[in-house]
């Protein structure tokens, strides 16, 4: 099934959902300090189904700890399979995604981003 990876989800009332993205400023600079110790802000981005996906395949849960390294691969490439705007995905992809969605996200997200997978193309 070929899904679109760059849909925003939105709230019950059809306002576009945001998160916080972490992100250096590109501003700093200092001789003193390695990049490393560059402070970190925040800013808002939309959410999209591709930055759900991508955090519940490479989150990790207190039932992950003892995770294969194969598990971990395969999280893996599916992630990175992710990273167009459209992804073709098979039925075993969907339904990992729409485990891993609905153990570490909210209602909200979990709901919108299960219609997305679910919806046929």
């Amino acid at each position: 099934m070929t899904i679109n990876m760059a849909t925003e989800l939105t709230s019950l009332d059809g306002e576009v959902l945001e998160e916080l993205e972490k992100y250096n400023n590109p501003e700093f600079i200092s001789k003193e300090e390695t990049p490393g110790e560059q402070p970190m802000y925040t800013r808002k981005k939309k959410l999209t189904l591709r930055s759900v996906c991508v955090g519940a395949l490479m989150g990790i849960t207190d039932s992950d700890k003892n995770m294969t390294g194969a598990e971990k691969n395969k999280r893996f490439l599916l992630a990175l399979k992710l990273q167009d705007d459209t992804a073709e995905l098979q039925a075993e992809d969907i339904v990992l995604l729409k485990e891993r969605i609905g153990s570490m996200y909210s209602t909200l997200v979990t709901g919108r981003a299960w219609q997305l997978l679910e919806k046929e193309n």
